[in-house]
C-alpha cells in the first residue's frame, strides 16, 4: 500500500515498471538494495512514482512494522494537498501555485507562505493592480503600492467582494509573521491560507470563464 493524494488514504497499488539496485559487502556482510517503481492506484488509477529502500541493518531490526523504507514522489501522506487544475490561470501564476503547494507538501511551511504572498503578487501583476489610491494627513493623493494596498485595488477593481478582500488580508497576516518574524505557521493554519488563495483563483480565473461557457451553452439550445 502506498499513501494516495486522490484517494486520500492508503490504497493498493498495482506496480507498472521496475528497477532494482544491489550493493553488497561480503566481507562486512552488508547489503542494500532499493526498488524504483511506476505504480498505480487502484481505487483512482493515478500514476506516480516511488522507491522501497531496505538493507541489513532494518532487517535486523525487530521493532519496527516495515522491512523497507517507502519514499513517494510527489511527496504525501495525511496532511498533503493535491494540486489543483486551474485552466485559464496565467502560465507564470500557475508556476508560482504549484511551487506554493510543493513546499506545503515538503513540510517547508515558511517557504510556503512565501510563495502565498507571491501568487497575490502574481494575481495583481497579471490584473495590472499597482495599488489603492489614498490620501496622506496633508490630503494629497498617494499610491499605496504595498501588498495591502494592492488587495484593496484588487477589491476595488471588482475582482474580489470586501469579504474576499479581508479574508486575503488574514492570508497577508500570516506571511508577515512566518517571513519577518521567522514565526513558523501550524499545517492548520497554512492550509485554511491555502484554501483562501485556492477560491480566490477560482473566483477571479475559473468563474468568469465558466459563465461564459454556459452562456453560450444556453444560446446553442435556444436555437436548435
Amino acid at each position: 500500500k502506498s499513501y494516495c493524494s486522490q484517494c486520500n488514504r492508503p490504497t493498493n497499488q498495482k506496480v507498472l515498471k521496475q528497477e532494482k539496485t544491489q550493493y553488497t559487502e561480503q566481507n562486512e556482510g552488508w547489503w542494500e538494495e532499493t526498488d524504483y517503481q511506476i505504480i498505480q492506484c487502484g481505487g483512482c488509477d493515478q500514476v506516480s512514482f516511488r522507491t522501497l529502500y531496505s538493507d541489513a541493518q532494518i532487517q535486523q531490526q525487530n521493532d519496527i512494522e516495515e522491512t523497507f523504507i517507502q519514499e513517494l514522489f510527489p511527496k504525501r501522506g495525511p496532511n498533503s494537498i493535491p494540486i489543483k487544475s486551474f485552466n485559464n490561470l496565467p502560465y507564470n501564476v500557475k508556476g508560482i501555485y504549484r511551487e506554493t503547494i510543493d513546499a506545503f507538501n515538503n513540510e517547508q511551511l515558511i517557504l510556503c507562505c512565501g510563495g502565498l504572498r507571491a501568487l497575490i503578487e502574481g494575481i495583481c501583476l497579471d490584473k495590472s493592480i499597482k495599488g489603492i489610491i489614498k490620501k496622506n494627513k496633508k490630503g494629497l493623493d498617494f499610491l499605496q503600492d504595498n501588498l495591502e494596498g494592492k488587495i484593496e485595488g484588487l477589491s476595488e477593481s471588482g475582482y474580489l467582494t470586501k469579504d474576499n478582500a479581508t479574508s486575503l488580508h488574514e492570508l497577508r497576516f500570516l506571511g508577515n509573521e512566518a517571513l519577518h518574524e521567522l514565526s513558523k505557521p501550524s499545517i492548520a493554519e497554512i492550509k485554511l491560507a491555502i484554501e483562501i488563495i485556492e477560491l480566490t483563483i477560482e473566483n477571479i480565473y475559473e468563474l468568469q470563464h465558466k459563465a461564459m461557457k454556459l452562456k453560450r451553452q444556453k444560446a446553442n439550445r435556444t436555437t436548435k
